[in-house]
C-alpha cells in the first residue's frame, strides 16, 4: 500500500500563477456584456480556454500524484511549467487569432514536459502496470503534441479547428484509457484535496467580482445577494467534499478529475455574470437564463461526484427533497421579474439545498 501523500509547498506554490491566470480568463466571457451579440461566441471561447488551463494543471497534478518524488529534477520541471503558464496567461484574448501562436507554443511546451517525466518515469519504474499506465499517458500526449504542431502551420482558416481537436484530445481521451489508469490508482485524498484547492482559488476570485459590485456611495442589497449566493454554493462544495466523499478509494479518479471542469467552469461563470449584472445591467431573462444553467450545471458536477464516491448510499427521501428544491429554483427564475426577490429567492433556495445536504450526510 502506498504512503499516503500530503499537499507540499511546492504545489501551493505552484497554483499561485493560477490564480492570475483566473483572473485572465474572465476577460474573455466579458466581452459577451460589452457586446450582447457576441454570447455565444464568447462562452465557447471561455469553455475552452478554461479548459486548456483545467488540463494544463490536472496533467501535472495527475502525474504529481502518482510520481512526485521530491527529486531535483521534479522541482526544475514544476518551476519550469511555472514561467510558460505565466505566458500563456498573457495570451489569453477574446481575438484567439491574435495570440494563438504563443497559446498553442505554449500549451505544447508544456505538455513536451509532462512527457518527458513520463519518460523518465517509464525508464525508471520496475513495475509492469505502472509502464503500461505509463505509455497510455506517453501516447496521449504524443497525440496532442502532434496535432498541436500541425495546428501551428496549417492555413489560418482551418488551425482553430486543429487547436480545439487538440485540446478536446488532451482533455477526454484519457476516459479511452481508463482500465490502464484505475490499474495505478491514485492517492485519491491527495487528489481531492488538490481539486479543493483549485476550486477555492476560483472561489477566491469569486468573491473579488462580488467586491466590485460595491459602490461605498450606495451599496445596493443586490451585492448582499450575490455574496450570499455565492458563500451557498462554496458551503455545499466544502460540505460534500470534505463529508461526502470517501478519501480511501482505490480509483483512478478520472470522474473527480473531469467533473470539476464543469465545477470551475460554472463558478467563473457565475461569479462574471453577477458582477456583469450590475455594471451592464443585463437583460433580465438572458441573466436569467445563463444564472439558471451555471448553478445546474455547478450542482450536477457536483452531486455526480457525490454519488460516484459517496460514503453512504444516498436516500430517496433526500433525492425527492433537491428534486422539489430544484424545481421550485426553475420556477423562481422562470416567473419572478423583480430582480431583487429573484435574487433573495435564489439564495434562500441554494441554502436550503445545503441544508437538505447537511441533514443527508448528518443521518
Amino acid at each position: 500500500m502506498k504512503e499516503k501523500r500530503s499537499v507540499s509547498m511546492v504545489e501551493l506554490f505552484y497554483d499561485l500563477i493560477f490564480v492570475y491566470a483566473i483572473s485572465q480568463m474572465s476577460e474573455v466571457l466579458l466581452v459577451a456584456f460589452e457586446d450582447q451579440g457576441l454570447y455565444l461566441d464568447a462562452i465557447i471561447k471561455y469553455c475552452i480556454v478554461v479548459l486548456s488551463f483545467w488540463s494544463v494543471w490536472t496533467y501535472q497534478t495527475v502525474y504529481n500524484n502518482r510520481f512526485f518524488k521530491g527529486s531535483v529534477i521534479n522541482y526544475i520541471f514544476i518551476l519550469l511549467n511555472m514561467f510558460i503558464v505565466m505566458v500563456l496567461s498573457q495570451s489569453i484574448n477574446f481575438h484567439f487569432q491574435e495570440t494563438f501562436f504563443p497559446f498553442v507554443l505554449c500549451t505544447t511546451l508544456l505538455y513536451s514536459i509532462v512527457l518527458l517525466e513520463y519518460c523518465i518515469t517509464f525508464y525508471s519504474s520496475n513495475s509492469a502496470l505502472e509502464k503500461k499506465f505509463i505509455i497510455s499517458f506517453i501516447i496521449i500526449l504524443s497525440i496532442f503534441i502532434s496535432v498541436s504542431l500541425v495546428a501551428l502551420i496549417v492555413p489560418e482558416e482551418i488551425r482553430l479547428i486543429f487547436n480545439g481537436v487538440a485540446i478536446l484530445i488532451i482533455s477526454f481521451l484519457p476516459i479511452m484509457f481508463k482500465e490502464r489508469i484505475k490499474s495505478v490508482s491514485v492517492d485519491f485524498e491527495h487528489l481531492t484535496e488538490r481539486y479543493s484547492l483549485l476550486v477555492i482559488l476560483f472561489f477566491g476570485e469569486s468573491i473579488v467580482t462580488v467586491t466590485k459590485t460595491i459602490n461605498l456611495t450606495s451599496i445596493h442589497i443586490t451585492s448582499f445577494f450575490y455574496f450570499l449566493i455565492i458563500i451557498a454554493l462554496f458551503s455545499i462544495y466544502s460540505l460534500i467534499h470534505t463529508k461526502g466523499i470517501e478519501k480511501n478509494r482505490q480509483t483512478g479518479g478520472l470522474i473527480l478529475i473531469h467533473m470539476h471542469y464543469f465545477v470551475i467552469l460554472s463558478i467563473g461563470f457565475v461569479s462574471i455574470l453577477l458582477e456583469e449584472n450590475i455594471h451592464q445591467e443585463i437583460n433580465n431573462a438572458v441573466f436569467s437564463i445563463f444564472l439558471t444553467i451555471g448553478i445546474t450545471v455547478f450542482l450536477a458536477a457536483l452531486f455526480i461526484n457525490w454519488f460516484s464516491y459517496s460514503t453512504n448510499q444516498i436516500t430517496a427521501k433526500f433525492m425527492i427533497m433537491i428534486s422539489v428544491l430544484l424545481c421550485l429554483f426553475y420556477m423562481n427564475n422562470l416567473l419572478i421579474e423583480n430582480m431583487d426577490i429573484y435574487l433573495g429567492m435564489d439564495m434562500i433556495l441554494l441554502w436550503l439545498i445545503f441544508g437538505a445536504v447537511y441533514r443527508e450526510l448528518k443521518e
